[in-house]
């Protein structure tokens, strides 16, 4: 990956999760990308079930579901040069797609959990900041509740 070689970002990937709020980041990373002449790209991560002891994880999403949630995305993210659909461990593959669109920089949305509800949902976006080796603009819409 490019990582700060490519600053200002020349790709910026938004993680997006259908959620009104993430539509938020998703305005914030258009104007980015606008004032920076910057590539746009979306991507939706459908989780997957963990896998029972060794067997494999089963995809969510059948052709007509992808293709269904393809055309949501198109709808509500307007502006983008790109949407991807992928399937798994969210942070992984947000990381994952970033390595492969050669982003500089991903945006995402924290929705500021805390206590028992982060333990049990877990932060997304605190696993790609760790794990991601490109830089993370992570926001949190103030006002609103998580």
């Amino acid at each position: 990956m490019e990582g700060m070689k490519s600053f200002p970002p020349k790709t910026i990937l938004v993680a997006f999760d259908l959620s009104e709020r993430s539509l938020d980041a998703w305005r914030y990373a258009r104007r980015l990308a606008g004032l920076l002449n910057a590539r746009l790209l979306a991507v939706y991560v459908s989780p997957w079930t963990p896998a029972v002891d060794a067997m494999p994880a089963l995809p969510l999403l059948s052709a007509a579901e992808r293709k269904a949630l393809l055309g949501k995305l198109r709808r509500r993210l307007r502006g983008a040069d790109g949407l991807l659909v992928r399937e798994g461990d969210p942070p992984r593959e947000i990381v994952r797609q970033a390595e492969e669109s050669r982003a500089s920089l991903i945006v995402l949305l924290t929705h500021g959990r805390r206590g028992v509800r982060r333990f049990f949902r877990g932060s997304v976006a605190e696993c790609v900041v760790r794990c991601s080796p490109v830089p993370v603009l992570s926001l949190h819409v103030p006002g609103r509740k998580p």
